[in-house]
């Protein structure tokens, strides 16, 4: 199992973008953003800056507009945002898999708070099971980031970003109610004591979901069984303010999604059920470095647990059990090296194991090192990037990036943008157990693409913005299941072939008022 890297033509490309990534150039701007006054976005780099100054197309939800749409979960709120497609597979509580600019639900790069969720075991990750409670915005950055991020990222990345304690005392509870018995109920409280600030946040949702529908073999109204859904999310968040801009920040999150599952109108799971558990702690440490640079330590671990039961599947009745451990630390730098010139740089260890009742026990480790320039010349910014990702059983992945903007005018910027981007192979695709049906398949490489798009933003006045991108993917070595490939009669994962996708977005989004806004997207 290899992930080419041995191509002459990329090595000899790098080399140019090394250099400008480490050189220090000249500028002839050294005005900062002023954030408080825009809008402002930390996914794109890494760092906090303005939107409008990010080559990346990037799609902020506010805390305003998630409280204005009712919505109990992620997948609820980002249903309609641009680029986005989480095709609807059932009521609420059904699996809600995300695909940016065409990709598949595991070339998207799902984060919170800046912690990758994307399982180890499947790759991708179910926005239905996240809770709204907790969440102050989403950011949805469009298009490949493996650059900074590393695997997954190929389509773009979601990062879910959870509410920070203010200190101020707050106390709040609601309840709602809606059809099919849905109920959801939630809560906050949060205050500071001392140097010490905090936050606790709870949900509760339950649907029947036992909607009638017509069945046309039957040729009479059918009422939906066997689709209830049950979870519930409790959070806690501890910021201590330890003097001199320093900070510690620990946060816990826990919940528990139980799900029935019908099956198929044509073929019905009367019993089937699921059970998913999800378990995330983090410790991270800020302290300033230097004039106007920062470096953060974190620790974190994801833990996520699936239990899928169905007493009448054929031809025995099924109970697997899987468990996925994924333990990261890694340190993230931002040092001013001029008045127009940030460098983000960190380095990343990731440890991911699973234990199932089906695959066994399997492990992989991958390290990483990256760094990105960010570089203002007047109206002109460039920001390359370079990340290197080495796994444990595969050749290394070198990712680069460059990103372009230039403020054509306060109310007009352009951007464009091209990398590389990629995605390892999941541990079901590598350790699938052999049986009558399938089989993995441990020689897969791992999924490429070159990513490419160019767009711009327009801003006639402060509350109306049009926003247009064009964009195009090359991906090779597509993994996909086909039959009698790596064993006769059976099914197994392997790398099929090249796919190009291409493809223009459209945002407007205009704000009538503090309590009105209107936006369309294709």
């Amino acid at each position: 199992m290899h992930a080419t890297l041995s191509r002459c033509r990329l090595r000899w490309l790098l080399i140019p973008l090394i250099a400008a990534v480490l050189a220090p150039m000249p500028c002839l701007a050294s005005e900062d953003e002023d954030p408080s006054e825009t809008e402002v976005v930390v996914t794109a780099t890494r760092r906090r800056q303005a939107k409008q100054t990010a080559s990346a197309a990037v799609t902020v939800i506010t805390r305003a507009e998630i409280a204005a749409s009712g919505a109990p979960t992620v997948a609820e709120v980002l249903r309609g945002a641009a680029g986005i497609d989480i095709p609807r597979q059932g009521p609420l509580g059904a699996a809600a898999l995300p695909s940016l600019r065409g990709s598949s639900a595991g070339q998207v790069l799902v984060l919170v708070d800046g912690r990758r969720l994307n399982s180890p075991q499947h790759g991708d990750v179910d926005l239905s099971d996240i809770a709204i409670e907790n969440v102050e915005r989403i950011e949805v950055v469009r298009g490949g980031a493996s650059a900074l991020y590393g695997s997954d990222a190929v389509g773009g990345v979601i990062n879910i970003i959870t509410r920070a304690p203010s200190g101020e005392p707050e106390v709040r509870l609601s309840q709602g109610y809606g059809s099919f018995n849905t109920q959801l109920l939630s809560g906050l409280y949060s205050g500071s004591t001392g140097r010490l600030r905090y936050a606790l946040t709870a949900q509760r949702t339950s649907a029947t979901n036992d909607f009638e529908y017509f069945d046309a073999q039957a040729g009479r109204e059918q009422t939906r069984n066997n689709a209830g859904y049950h979870s519930w999310d409790a959070s806690v968040k501890l910021v201590a303010d330890l003097g001199a801009s320093r900070q510690l920040t620990f946060s816990a999150e826990r919940s528990d999604a139980e799900k029935d599952l019908p099956g198929a109108t044509s073929y019905p799971t009367p019993a089937a059920e699921q059970r998913d558990q999800r378990t995330l702690l983090d410790l991270h440490y800020l302290t300033p470095l230097g004039e106007g640079g920062d470096i953060t330590g974190r620790l974190y671990r994801v833990e996520q647990e699936n239990r899928y039961l169905d007493p009448d599947s054929f031809p025995a009745p099924t109970d697997a059990t899987h468990r996925t451990v994924m333990d990261v630390g890694e340190v993230l730098g931002h040092s001013r090296l001029s008045g127009s010139q940030v460098l983000t740089y960190g380095i990343e260890a990731r440890n991911q194991r699973l234990k199932s009742s089906m695959l066994g026990q399997h492990s992989r480790t991958t390290a990483a090192v990256y760094v990105q320039d960010q570089v203002e010349l007047g109206r002109f910014q460039a920001i390359p990037g370079i990340r290197a990702d080495f796994a444990k059983g595969f050749e290394g992945e070198i990712s680069p990036k460059l990103g372009l903007v230039y403020q054509a005018s306060e109310q007009m910027t352009l951007r464009a943008n091209v990398g590389r981007s990629f995605r390892a192979p999941t541990l079901n695709d590598l350790y699938w157990p052999s049986d009558s049906f399938s089989t993995g398949n441990p020689n897969l490489r791992s999924e490429h693409a070159v990513t490419a798009d160019i767009g711009a933003m327009w801003r006639p006045a402060p509350s109306l913005e049009l926003d247009a991108t064009a964009f195009t993917h090359r991906v090779s070595d597509l993994i996909s299941w086909q039959p009698g490939v790596v064993a006769p009669d059976k099914w197994s994962p392997v790398n099929v072939g090249k796919a190009r996708i291409r493809g223009i977005e459209a945002l407007a989004t205009w704000k009538a008022s503090e309590r009105l806004q209107l936006s369309a997207n294709m």
